[in-house]
């Protein structure tokens, strides 16, 4: 019984760091925002990185651009019980044009709610799920009705 007790208090002290965790996963997906844009700006040739290494520390060239600090700039980074996906994709040339960041929960649930997408188009996405995407809200938009949908459509026409 004791440690079906145990089990529980630790579970309910891990889930009161959820809003914490959600809110410093948004604050790494703002940086990485500013970061991509501007190495893209700073290696023209080259566009978006191909992996997230080129934005640590370093000499501020396209090798390492000096834009994030090491913790963000690693093939998996994992923060506040958050663990960042960064995907790089070549739209018709060399030079990457598109990426999807995503930050995904270590522990859905426990360590965070909320999945979170960003792509170069700058706008963060929420998702009660891990199936986000493009067409997930916008942070901090409330869900569309059908009716709203159907407006919206009108408006992009």
């Amino acid at each position: 019984m004791y440690i079906i007790i145990v089990v529980f208090a630790v579970r309910k002290a891990l889930g009161r760091d959820v809003p914490a965790n959600e809110i410093a996963a948004i604050s790494a997906m703002r940086k990485y925002d500013q970061a991509l844009k501007a190495y893209a700006e700073k290696c023209p040739q080259q566009g978006y990185p191909a992996t997230l290494a080129p934005l640590g520390p370093g000499p501020g060239n396209c090798t390492r651009a000096n834009l994030t600090d090491a913790s963000l700039a690693v093939a998996l980074p994992v923060q506040k019980g958050y663990m960042f996906q960064y995907t790089a994709g070549a739209n018709g040339s060399e030079q990457v044009r598109v990426f999807a960041l995503v930050a995904r929960p270590v522990q859905p649930n426990l360590t965070g709610k909320r999945f979170f997408f960003l792509d170069e188009g700058g706008v963060i996405r929420e998702s009660p799920s891990q199936i986000i995407g493009p067409r997930s809200k916008p942070l901090g938009q409330t869900e569309l009705g059908p009716e709203s949908e159907k407006d919206q459509d009108k408006e992009e026409r």
